[in-house]
């Protein structure tokens, strides 16, 4: 009995070299991806870069490397392949603000993709990055948050009492439940504009 126990152990020995050398180095395959915000905060009009770090963390090299960012879609990379330890690539983009963007902040975070060595699917994410929309661009002077009735205005909301309403010259929050009333409120006068404009068309036709 000790004898085939012996030779069981002897020919699991002998089968040990066959496995591939890289089997337990490609587990190792890893990514990480930091971004940031040229600027904390910016108005209609003006862009913000966006700069990517992506990094080899593992130990085997990944290849087929692609970035995506979940506002301005996949950006584009000096190289796709990454060797370890520690190879590294940057990138950086460019979005510019639009009216749509109101009333902010505007929120943006991405994340990278990889090939290991043995077909395996590598995957990081990044952090989340945060910029807050303003009134103004002026660089001479602080930024201002944008009021609720700046807002409207951007909007293209009618209205003759936004401008003096009391309630729509305090700065905007974008965590406050004001928030989603202000949208309802948008909602509701592009609504009403759009029947005043089809009355107006119907008695201009009869």
């Amino acid at each position: 009995m000790k004898h085939w126990n012996m030779v069981l152990v002897l020919v699991a020995l002998l089968l040990l070299p066959a496995m591939p050398a890289s089997a337990f180095a490609q587990d190792g395959a890893a990514l990480s991806l930091s971004l940031s915000a040229n600027k904390s905060s910016a108005a209609v009009g003006e862009n913000i870069t966006y700069t990517y770090l992506i990094s080899s963390t593992g130990n085997v090299t990944v290849d087929n490397v692609t970035l995506l960012d979940s506002k301005l879609g996949q950006i584009a990379l000096s190289k796709t392949s990454l060797t370890t330890p520690g190879d590294n690539v940057t990138a950086s983009a460019t979005y510019t603000v639009v009216q749509a963007d109101l009333p902010g902040p505007l929120a943006t975070s991405a994340n990278v993709t990889g090939t290991a060595p043995d077909g395996a699917a590598v995957f990081a994410a990044s952090n989340s990055v945060s910029v807050a929309l303003t009134a103004s661009s002026d660089n001479n002077s602080p930024p201002q948050v944008m009021t609720k009735a700046q807002i409207l205005k951007a909007r293209g909301v009618p209205g003759k009492g936004i401008a003096t309403a009391p309630g729509l010259q305090k700065p905007f929050n974008p965590n406050s439940n004001a928030s989603q009333k202000l949208q309802r409120f948008m909602e509701r006068n592009t609504v009403r504009e759009n029947v005043e404009v089809k009355v107006k068309n119907k008695a201009k036709n009869k």
